[in-house]
């Protein structure tokens, strides 16, 4: 059913943009109601609703270009001509960075039209940074970058704060909030690595960056599970999410 879906996707884009002009007309026409003067019939409270609407759609000619490039790019990144890898970055955050979390383990998973390929090995960063700088010994240079000194040294009015690293480690990148920069600086780490061990860290197609409590917001839509042998027998969001962080922190 996947492989079909997939395979089905170029003529829903074509027949989204052939419709296209006729939606964001439809939409404009509709936006230049007035909700004032609909009449209140039943307790449906339509003028509410109207109101509510149109805010939403006061956007939509820009909100549609986005669909249609996501739609576009979807069978590229379910893999549905070729097989799709990505580097998955887990952040943790309970261990608050800018950026959302501490990133603390990375793993790959490939994508075969629409199924995963496999299973994600998840490693912890320190594995990364430390062939890095100490196999290696290679200074990726991200010295004092946007403040990090300030950010991550301790200072004599303050018991407690920061690393100590005045050199930007792999982990580190979470400390700025864009994570455009975060990714860029993390993806400098890995392919230095991967120039001198292509066997161990392997090439990917694209990166995606997942907070660790993302598994526990999913359970919390279907929570409880029942799963035999598994924190008595219930997975929870809450019990899934201690399991996560103390499997990463370990």
């Amino acid at each position: 059913k996947m492989q079909g879906w997939i395979k089905e996707l170029p003529s829903v884009v074509a027949l989204y943009e052939d419709s296209e002009a006729d939606l964001i007309e439809l939409v404009d026409l509709f936006n230049q109601i007035n909700p004032e003067f609909i009449p209140s019939v039943g307790t449906g409270n339509l003028t509410k609703k109207i109101k509510e609407a149109q805010v939403l759609l006061a956007d939509f000619p820009e909100l549609s270009n986005q669909i249609k490039e996501t739609m576009s790019m979807l069978p590229q990144l379910l893999g549905a001509e070729k097989k799709t890898t990505y580097l998955i970055v887990f952040q943790n955050e309970k261990e608050m960075r800018s950026s959302g979390g501490l990133l603390s383990a990375y793993g790959l998973v490939t994508v075969d039209k629409g199924e995963l390929v496999g299973d994600i090995n998840v490693v912890d960063m320190w594995d990364l940074e430390l062939y890095v700088s100490s196999t290696l010994g290679i200074d990726v240079g991200y010295r004092n970058i946007y403040g990090q000194n300030y950010l991550m040294n301790p200072i004599p009015s303050v018991t407690y704060r920061g690393c100590w690293s005045t050199y930007l480690r792999a982990q580190d990148a979470g400390i700025y909030s864009d994570l455009n920069v975060t990714m860029d600086m993390f993806r400098d780490y890995y392919d230095t690595a991967r120039r001198y061990n292509p066997k161990k860290y392997k090439k990917y197609d694209n990166i995606i960056i997942i907070n660790t409590f993302f598994a526990s917001d999913l359970v919390s839509l279907i929570e409880p599970i029942k799963v035999p042998g598994f924190d008595g027998g219930t997975i929870t969001s809450d019990n899934v999410a201690k399991k996560i962080f103390l499997e990463t922190s370990s």
